[in-house]
């Protein structure tokens, strides 16, 4: 809730089959909501390294949890004099971030971490106490068990059970999440288990509102996140996991999540740097990409303190609709949706439409001309304004009459076409989001106005 993403979509019904008579305790139910044995995209899963020495995804399902570990890996791995791209990490690394891991999710009052090891099936676990002090040498000991296939969920129920199942259900409903921490008939990974990992608690509010529209945010987070629901939902994450201490992000395109980090400190002033993204899932991954970014506008602004739906009185001359990219455009370029031509609709004056005064402190929106009357083919904007009633969905072959409204040009209007550069900046947001790269919607989310250049081949997945 509360602007947060829910689930990484990516799974698929990897199931084995179901054990209803295996009895399941409170804390199982509240990792899967069900008494069946863990997917296969789980149950598989091992921690091993691709030949760029990143974490791989076998299967759809788990890769918030895998998004998580490497960014503790790289978190844990920046300082490190020589720390690059090709760094390399071992079983030592991956006992450290585990380590990490548990130790956020023990409660203030307590200085015990309970471990986890597979028990007699598939749905138990024998669990041992362990303090905090002695965790370190004492997970190292066991992180095979860790990196063996199914070894995620042995980390996945230590946390649930050092935090305590009672407090977990109890932040994970302070902001309407998902009832169950991997959640839906594909098996996905929550937002609750992810900010249970990063910060140990299981409220996976990502969003810069709480439920009741007031301020959200992490406090002073090392590792950062961009999701793509800033842009469906038009609630921005929260400043903090944009603004992270360390330059580590994972990014959340909807339907996966995959890390973007550089290897060394960013400053906010910077204009010209280098990122490195990975996604360790195929088709799009194994692939690590340099991103090489530009960012002239620099960071982007902090979320207002409250949620802001006030709806201005539309100004004249504004785009009010954009109809379509120029499909002589996207033929000719088709991987340069920034290179198009789109058609526009303006507003006009509507005395049926009402809404409060802009503050002088805004910024109007940027408006235009409509320029001579357009020969050739044309679309009317008196039947755009209209479509939905009249049906009347197409253009005019030519002439200076609408065939369809009968008005002249001069009376009804018409469309304009005009160039990606020309488009105010909220309209060049919605094309990224329509047209380009998911991976350029995110970065902008972040870096307003960016570009990023990943040399040949087609962009990231994420």
């Amino acid at each position: 809730g509360g602007g947060g993403c829910e689930s990484d979509g990516d799974g698929d019904r990897n199931t084995q089959p179901p054990s209803p008579a295996t009895p399941v305790t409170d804390w199982y139910q509240l990792v899967w909501a069900s008494s069946a044995p863990p997917p296969l995209s789980w149950s598989e899963q091992s921690l091993s390294f691709s030949q760029d020495h990143l974490l791989t995804q076998d299967k759809n399902g788990p890769c918030g949890v895998l998004a998580v570990l490497q960014a503790i890996l790289v978190e844990q791995s920046i300082r490190v004099p020589g720390f690059g791209s090709d760094f390399i990490y071992t079983s030592t690394h991956i006992a450290e971030a585990i380590t990490a891991i548990l130790k956020r999710c023990v409660v203030d009052d307590s200085s015990e971490v309970t471990l986890c090891s597979f028990g007699s099936d598939e749905v138990s676990v024998s669990e041992v106490k362990v303090a905090t002090s002695d965790l370190l040498p004492t997970v190292t000991a066991s992180v095979d068990a860790f990196i063996a296939p199914g070894g995620i969920l042995l980390l996945v129920y230590s946390c649930v059970l050092t935090h305590g199942v009672d407090l977990v259900r109890k932040e994970m409903q302070s902001e309407g999440g998902e009832s169950s921490l991997i959640a839906g008939a594909f098996h996905l990974c929550t937002s609750s288990l992810m900010s249970l990992f990063l910060r140990g608690t299981a409220c996976g509010n990502i969003g810069a509102f709480s439920s009741t529209g007031t301020s959200n945010d992490w406090k002073s987070p090392t590792i950062g996140l961009l999701s793509f629901s800033e842009l469906e939902s038009n609630i921005p994450v929260c400043d903090s996991l944009k603004s992270p201490s360390l330059p580590i992000w994972i990014l959340h395109g909807g339907d996966h999540f995959t890390l973007l980090y550089a290897t060394a400190n960013l400053s906010p002033e910077s204009s010209q740097f280098s990122l490195f993204h990975w996604n360790g899932l195929p088709p799009g991954g194994p692939r690590l990409t340099k991103l090489d970014v530009s960012a002239p506008q620099g960071v982007a602004k902090k979320a207002p303190p409250k949620i802001e739906t006030t709806f201005y009185q539309p100004s004249p001359g504004a785009i009010e609709d954009v109809v379509q990219a120029h499909p002589d455009d996207k033929k000719k370029l088709p991987d340069r949706w920034n290179q198009w031509r789109y058609e526009v609709i303006l507003t006009v004056e509507d005395a049926s439409v009402t809404g409060a005064v802009r503050p002088k402190s805004m910024k109007p929106p940027r408006t235009y001309s409509p320029g001579p009357p357009p020969t050739g083919r044309w679309r009317c904007a008196s039947c755009y304004h209209s479509r939905f009633s009249t049906m009347r969905f197409g253009m005019n072959e030519g002439g200076t009459v609408c065939s369809g409204c009968g008005l002249s040009q001069e009376d009804g209007g018409w469309s304009l076409w005009l160039p990606y550069a020309e488009l105010p900046s909220s309209v060049q947001r919605r094309m990224d989001k329509n047209y380009g790269p998911k991976l350029v919607s995110l970065l902008k989310t972040k870096w307003p106005g960016c570009t990023a250049d990943w040399g040949k081949g087609v962009a990231p997945s994420v």
